[in-house]
């Protein structure tokens, strides 16, 4: 049996895990997960002669999805069934959204298995309605562009998954970044430590945090989620939403097409853009 998908998909909970739901013995049977809605407000035209739009929303609605689950026996049927509750809910426990991946875009979200069909002719089959609730309901593809302080084209030391490409800065100054969409697009712009009150400039404008990073710690502003944070040393999380540069800037979008970003402190910074959209890309591009 394969996926109706034109894409590998599967679903990476918060913890890392991955599960995959193109191939064996998971396989998603309809393509309804390309489909979206705006919520539209409108008025009429004066006479009533045709509609103004106002405004448009993505409504933040549950989608469900039909999956099959087949194996070679009814224990084997039953521990994936068993495996797919758990997957799933270690996200619901623990309230942090997961990753569902259809091809190189992903939205996040939580999984939640609702009505489950056993096969009354085959003990080794069933379906399963999989209800998903957005975080955001956007699909991205993230790009990330580093700035390595002081190194021309020195990448060790990062680490990261063919989906994240990454471009590399060749100097102190700056680095260009691109932006694939036709709409401005969220970053989530990570400072790295030793350095003091880092920023950046783009576009003429000035986004930072007034802070101290030590050795080991970094700061992230994160547009889209509208964070901003602190990691010590030790891995703990500290708010820091108030020590932004308090300009009116600090949540601007990447602008469509290519923007010079000027590295104003010593700090090594990474830059991800986040292409955000209502349905996956129909390719891989």
């Amino acid at each position: 049996m394969e996926s109706v998908l034109p894409f590998e998909a599967y679903y990476e909970n918060s913890f890392g895990e991955k599960l995959w739901l193109d191939r064996a013995p998971y396989v998603i049977n309809d393509g309804t997960l390309f489909n979206h809605e705006w919520k539209f407000t409108t008025s009429s035209r004066p006479l009533n002669e045709g509609t103004k739009l106002l405004s448009a929303k993505r409504p933040n609605a549950e989608k469900t999805v039909e999956l099959d689950v087949y194996a070679d026996s009814a224990k084997e049927l039953a521990d994936a069934l068993e495996n797919l509750e758990k997957h799933f809910g270690k996200d619901i426990s623990a309230l942090s959204a997961g990753k569902l991946w259809i091809g190189n875009r992903f939205m996040r979200c939580w999984c939640r298995t609702g009505k489950k069909e056993l096969s009354r002719d085959f003990v080794s089959m069933a379906k399963v309605t999989l209800s998903v609730m957005p975080e955001i309901p956007v699909w991205c593809r993230e790009t990330v562009y580093a700035h390595l302080p002081g190194v021309s084209e020195d990448v060790q030391g990062h680490k990261y998954s063919y989906r994240y490409p990454y471009r590399y800065g060749t100097g102190m100054s700056g680095i260009n970044i691109y932006n694939m969409s036709y709409l401005p697009s969220p970053m989530r712009i990570i400072f790295y430590g030793p350095a003091v009150n880092p920023r950046i400039v783009m576009d003429g404008k000035v986004i930072g945090v007034n802070t101290t990073l030590l050795a080991g710690e970094y700061a992230v502003i994160d547009q889209q989620m509208r964070q901003i944070y602190k990691i010590s040393k030790d891995g703990v999380r500290t708010n820091i939403f108030d020590n932004r540069v308090k300009n009116g800037l600090v949540f601007d979008f990447a602008l469509p097409g290519t923007s010079f970003v000027n590295i104003s402190s010593d700090a090594g910074v990474d830059i991800t853009v986040i292409e955000q959209r209502s349905e996956p890309r129909w390719s891989l591009r």
